[in-house]
């Protein structure tokens, strides 16, 4: 999926990009993320640069309102915002 988002950005693509990223979010839901990983640290780890592909994907695009308007995450020591 994540090669899929590039691809779509690389060609300009945005509707494609942009429904990649819901797939991926789709995919790393929030108890995913606080849970364990098999080598037992935070699975977050390993998840949070997925988590920014919304952002990579508005700013390749120039979505400047969609950036400003998405709210940031409430738990500021998890997402560390």
């Amino acid at each position: 999926i994540h090669f899929k988002l590039y691809a779509a950005m690389f060609l300009g693509h945005k509707g494609y990009a942009l429904a990649a990223v819901e797939e991926l979010e789709d995919l790393l839901p929030e108890r995913l993320l606080r849970s364990p990983s098999p080598a037992g640290f935070p699975f977050v780890n390993i998840g949070e640069s997925f988590l920014a592909m919304r952002y990579h994907c508005w700013v390749r695009f120039g979505c400047w309102e969609d950036i400003l308007a998405h709210p940031l995450p409430t738990d500021e020591e998890f997402y560390c915002v």
